[in-house]
């Protein structure tokens, strides 16, 4: 398996810091002999794009989640996802808050206590990270669920200050790249009725009485993505099937319906209703 990485780098302003953008490519050799080339994965700390440098003339390792296994146990975690599928990551809880945790990379750490030596440097769609006063790492101002890509690249000096152990580089999601689906509408109705009674019967006893009617209904409206997609069966080919390409969707009379996403060439979605009462 061969790979590139792909390098710039950028001199900005006092003080000096020296950005990378490296890609990987990797190829696989079929059975046949024939070489097919896989997409290629962007490793940046900015977004400037390089030229094409060997591999082997990177004195590092490359590391990557994506925002899939961020969520892969659940909700999104960014820290709990860098322990688990990132080699030589520790996390520590010093500050007994699971938002502001300690990511020890071979030893190097990027914390949110100050004092404490930082060896990571952490940049953000490019921009560094680590605050001026200490180098501390804020980790709850991540959104997980915003976060697109996390790459931890092993030592080196073009991640500026604090890159003595590596540099984690976190790439943001953005409008341009999802899908946003409509209507989102929640509407929620509370009819409450009380009527309360008090009957003196003596001067030591007395009755009393409570009435109520209590009504709540509930009516989501939600646009979502769908599983659908296009028939892979020369039997149904040109209808829409179930995610699993071969069982066709029908509609209330039981007609298969049309391939609407020309092929899957088209975003298709769904509108979900439910009423609760």
């Amino acid at each position: 398996m061969a790979r590139r990485f792909n390098a710039v780098w950028m001199l900005t302003c006092s003080p000096l810091v020296l950005s990378p953008v490296m890609s990987v490519r990797a190829a696989d050799a079929l059975a046949s002999g024939n070489a097919h080339e896989l997409r290629t994965v962007v490793i940046e700390a900015t977004a400037i794009p390089g030229t094409a440098v060997d591999a082997d003339k990177i004195p590092g390792n490359v590391q990557s989640v994506t925002a899939a296994d961020l969520a892969r146990d659940g909700s999104a975690n960014l820290s709990g996802a860098m322990d688990a599928r990132l080699g030589s990551v520790n996390i520590n809880d010093t500050l007994d808050d699971p938002f502001q945790p300690d990511i020890l990379f071979r030893g190097f750490e990027a914390s949110p206590v100050l004092g404490t030596p930082q060896g990571l440097a952490v940049y953000q769609n490019g921009v560094r990270i680590n605050e001026s006063f200490g180098d501390t790492v804020n980790w709850d101002l991540f959104p997980a669920i915003a976060i697109n890509r996390v790459d931890l690249v092993s030592s080196g000096p073009v991640y500026g200050l604090n890159a003595l152990g590596g540099g984690i580089s976190i790439s943001m999601k953005d409008g341009f790249s999802l899908v946003f689906t409509g209507p989102q509408t929640n509407i929620n109705r509370l009819n409450f009725l009380t009527l309360n009674g008090s009957l003196k019967l003596t001067d030591t006893w007395s009755l009393q009485t409570l009435m109520y009617y209590r009504q709540f209904q509930q009516v989501v409206s939600n646009g979502n993505t769908t599983d659908y997609t296009s028939c892979t069966t020369s039997a149904t080919a040109g209808e829409l099937c179930q995610s699993d390409g071969a069982t066709p969707v029908t509609n209330s009379a039981g007609a298969p319906l049309p391939d609407i996403s020309d092929g899957g060439a088209l975003y298709i979605g769904e509108n979900d209703f439910e009423t609760i009462n």
